[in-house]
């Protein structure tokens, strides 16, 4: 988090590409969107998958030890003009990585990648001034254990990457101003 990083933890130097959409009238303000895609991050540990709705259609089970893995898009909308909208996307980044991964040296638990999605995007909201709303959208990335025919059985150790079974998972957070 910030110049730290768990060695439980992970993204990538180049984390992201940063975007910037503005729609400009004659009649009304601007409206700037700003983001960043393919935000790579990973939790090898304090990340569960646990307290969803199950029914039928359920094919994983409840756990309190998963890697969790993704790529995020974020997308933010501005209420008002940043000083510096160099500056802002750092705050952004910041809060998103701080909530991912949490204190350097104690991490925090992840339950589900939903609601580390959610306290991601309440986080930049909440701590950037003039942020509206933001949206992150992130697939399931999936790394189960493996176990080679031929071998004797591993201890979780080695892990396969899938994305099935597929979800996208969308998150979105508005600052409402009363």
């Amino acid at each position: 988090v910030g110049s730290e990083m768990c060695i439980r933890d992970s993204t990538f130097t180049a984390p992201c590409t940063r975007t910037c959409a503005a729609v400009v009238s004659r009649t009304k303000p601007p409206v700037v969107r700003s983001g960043m895609r393919n935000l790579k991050v990973l939790k090898t540990t304090q990340s569960g998958y646990e307290g969803f709705l199950v029914d039928k259609h359920t094919a994983l089970k409840d756990t309190r030890e998963r890697i969790l893995a993704t790529a995020v898009d974020v997308d933010w909308t501005w209420s008002k003009k940043p000083k510096c909208y160099g500056g802002a996307y750092r705050q952004v980044y910041e809060a998103l990585t701080e909530m991912f991964f949490g204190n350097p040296n104690t991490g925090v638990y992840s339950p589900s990648v939903q609601y580390t999605l959610y306290q991601m995007g309440t986080a930049a909201v909440t701590r950037v001034d003039g942020l509206e709303q933001i949206t992150l959208t992130a697939p399931n990335l999936h790394f189960v254990p493996a176990n080679p025919p031929g071998v004797g059985p591993f201890a979780d150790d080695v892990y396969v990457a899938t994305s099935e079974p597929h979800g996208q998972i969308t998150v979105s957070y508005t600052h409402l101003t009363l």
